[in-house]
């Protein structure tokens, strides 16, 4: 119980931070694929709405994002850096759409789930809060946040809703390639600065 307590203390820092400094516009900007679905659909815009458009896009943002990354990755050395990593290369995985890739997803997501708690539950919260970009932060936080959307119209939440029907499609691989960006782009905050060998 005393180890348990300790480990909550260590969160409560990171949490409350957390809570003051993640971008909550860059959260909430996981509504804006919605958003976009529906002006290109009342503008006549079909071509943005297009499956083929969003599935053709979704494999090269992720293969640029898995190798950006790496490069971060192998430059900072840093553990979450590589857990980020190994998550969106499963992602890519999933939209190469072969057979066994939604098991491959759900396997490789739990297996970053339960690495990145057990490292979290390890980290000193109070000598490692100072060193956190909370932009970065914010930025994978939105990205979590429009996966979530995706994952929601997925499983058609919003049946109910009149038109989510004729545009289910449309409103689900738009979101998953704004998830999808959102990782690519979160790679690169911080990362000019540290380069220049500043600290974080």
């Amino acid at each position: 119980n005393g180890d348990k307590t300790e480990g909550m203390g260590r969160f409560r820092p990171l949490l409350a931070t957390a809570v003051r400094r993640v971008n909550k516009w860059w959260v909430l900007s996981a509504l804006l694929p919605v958003a976009l679905v529906l002006l290109a659909d009342a503008t006549g815009m079909d071509w943005f709405n297009g499956k083929s458009l969003h599935e053709n896009i979704a494999v090269p943002i992720l293969v640029v994002a898995v190798i950006a990354w790496l490069l971060r990755t192998r430059q900072e050395y840093s553990t979450y850096f590589a857990l980020i990593t190994f998550q969106v290369f499963v992602f890519m995985l999933r939209e190469i759409h072969f057979e066994g890739a939604g098991t491959i997803v759900n396997v490789g997501s739990a297996i970053t789930v339960v690495l990145v708690l057990r490292l979290a539950w390890r980290t000193d919260w109070n000598v490692q809060l100072p060193k956190i970009d909370w932009r970065q932060v914010s930025a994978l936080t939105a990205t979590v946040a429009t996966y979530a959307v995706a994952i929601l119209i997925q499983r058609r939440v919003f049946r109910g809703v009149p038109g989510e029907a004729r545009l289910h499609v449309a409103l689900e691989e738009v979101s998953e390639n704004f998830a999808h960006l959102w990782f690519l782009a979160s790679c690169f905050i911080g990362w000019k600065r540290t380069k220049a060998g500043e600290s974080e």
